[in-house]
């Protein structure tokens, strides 16, 4: 379950409406209305939720007929039985398609590179760890993971879940630690820090 729907998602008086996520298909959710009232009302999709919708059914698995609505809307007939409609939406909530950064953060998520939390979120204003680049950097080059040598930071063991990925790296050549012989994999990456480890990444 995700919210309730409300005039803003295009209910007409008396419609009733709930939006979930797919627990079958990623990237997919999947909303449910009604009309409270004997007879049909049409539901308008604003146009800036049209370009995700999908299709619409009816209780029984039919298609429900749409047309298109003004300014680009979807008009979508609704009775007292339900009417599902399914949408493609971003592989994160907070990643929209309309975001400046979704192309790349899409990019890297679909190469399996970087992933997001439990909740359907990517979170994409987080700072990143110097842990995470490591994790980062090794799978977008496809490294093998290469632990040579290792441990060769006190505060990265054999048993941190970014132990492989800073070895690797580290053996690579494109990070180091500091005159402690830690590497801080908490600590979060500078910019500069972050130039030198791709520029050193990409040779």
């Amino acid at each position: 379950y995700l919210r309730p729907l409300t005039t803003t998602d295009g209910l007409a008086a008396n419609m009733e409406g709930y939006r979930f996520r797919s627990g079958l298909v990623p990237g997919r959710q999947v909303s449910v209305l009604w009309n409270n009232i004997e007879g049909a009302a049409t539901m308008t999709i604003p146009a800036a939720q049209a370009g995700s919708f999908l299709r619409a059914a009816s209780l029984y698995g039919q298609s429900v007929q749409t047309t298109p609505g003004p300014g680009g809307t979807v008009l979508v007939p609704v009775g007292t039985d339900p009417v599902y409609l399914e949408w493609q939406v971003p592989r994160f909530d907070d990643v929209p398609y309309d975001s400046w950064m979704y192309t790349y953060v899409e990019y890297l998520a679909s190469h399996g590179i970087i992933s997001g939390y439990s909740d359907s979120t990517f979170r994409p204003g987080n700072n990143t760890t110097r842990g995470q680049l490591s994790k980062i950097v090794v799978l977008a080059e496809g490294w093998t993971l290469n632990t040579a040598g290792g441990p060769h930071f006190t505060d990265v063991p054999a048993t941190d879940p970014f132990y492989g990925y800073v070895e690797t790296a580290y053996n690579r050549g494109v990070i180091s630690g500091y005159a402690d012989r830690t590497f801080r994999p908490g600590a979060n990456v500078t910019r500069g820090q972050l130039s030198k480890i791709v520029v050193l990444a990409e040779g």
